[in-house]
């Protein structure tokens, strides 16, 4: 699959089927911003080979379901961050007001979710023309495992639809299957190898995400696989990591 990002498409093909892509990086550098785009750019860039039973899944465990709609249709349909922010703050008020009746109130909910539901569909088919789908999943952190993610890629696939890609937000709030052991350095292994275990059962690229150590942030730290955070056998188990930095020292024209 081609990712629109000359760096993964030139240096190692794309995102490949049956493999492991973690996103790495220290907190707030934009990692799951990254898989979206990447998601939405194997839709835009595939969809020709793709038929309108093929899917992109994506799961998120950590963002408000809100939050990531609101992500979504920015960058499905490059509306401004900072527009869907009012949106969203507009309907909240419409929701919370004291002088509102129940029924006024229930009406509101009606009206934000169908206006945000239409600007997701709207956003979502920009991109695919509706000859594949995109599917949204949200679940509690540290609750969701690999086995339930396959579950779900099992349920569809009963259903008719064809999951070409699963994208999971991310390693470090999920659960390995046999469930929570306390050893945090072996848990976040054991996850990443039952990724690797189902992405070749389904013949599935599994893309995700991890944390990188505090030491990530400082600029004269070199960025290679002594910076993955909780436990190295994240290393040992993913195909490819592709390591976010934010680099104050640069601006547009650099």
């Amino acid at each position: 699959f081609k990712t629109g990002y000359k760096l993964i498409d030139d240096n190692i093909g794309g995102i490949e089927s049956s493999t492991v892509t973690i996103i790495t990086g220290p907190s707030n550098h934009a990692k799951s911003i990254l898989m979206i785009n990447i998601a939405r750019n194997m839709l835009l860039f595939n969809r020709e080979s793709m038929n309108e039973n093929d899917a992109v899944v994506f799961i998120t465990l950590e963002d408000d379901i809100y939050k990531l709609l609101r992500r979504i249709i920015g960058i499905f349909g490059q509306v401004s961050a900072n527009h869907l922010k009012e949106l969203f703050v507009k309907g909240s008020e419409m929701l919370s007001s004291s002088d509102l009746t129940d029924e006024m109130k229930s009406k509101n909910k009606e009206d934000v979710n169908s206006i945000i539901t239409k600007l997701l569909e709207e956003t979502v088919i920009n991109v695919t023309k509706a000859k594949c789908k995109f599917i949204i999943k949200h679940c509690n952190e540290n609750s969701f495992s690999m086995n339930d993610a396959t579950t779900f890629v099992s349920k569809l696939n009963m259903e008719g639809i064809s999951v070409k890609a699963l994208c999971i937000d991310y390693i470090d709030v999920m659960i390995p299957n046999g469930g929570n052991t306390g050893d945090t350095y072996d848990m976040q292994g054991q996850i990443v190898q039952e990724m690797r275990l189902a992405s070749r059962a389904m013949y599935i690229p599994v893309i995700t995400i991890t944390q990188n150590s505090k030491l990530a942030e400082n600029m004269q730290q070199s960025m290679n696989n002594s910076v993955i955070g909780d436990s190295y056998k994240k290393v040992r188990y993913a195909d490819n990591i592709i390591m976010l930095r934010q680099r104050h020292d640069l601006d547009l024209l650099n």
